[in-house]
């Protein structure tokens, strides 16, 4: 949770040039995180938990 919670609230440029607009929120007991990203292009330390929800929802 520590690495999720460093990361900006944005990341990238989510939306711009009509690209896919990627958002993840973890709910805890402590508190909720929200982080916005490029669709395709998650932070190194959340790709393997977006993947794995998404299954690869972006593939080209």
């Amino acid at each position: 949770m520590d690495s999720i919670r460093a990361l900006p609230k944005i990341n990238g440029c989510p939306g711009c040039d009509d690209g896919a607009i990627g958002s993840l929120q973890v709910i805890s007991e402590k508190d909720t995180i929200s982080i916005k990203f490029e669709g395709p292009n998650p932070p190194k330390s959340i790709t393997p938990m977006v993947r794995l929800i998404t299954k690869e929802t972006f593939r080209d």
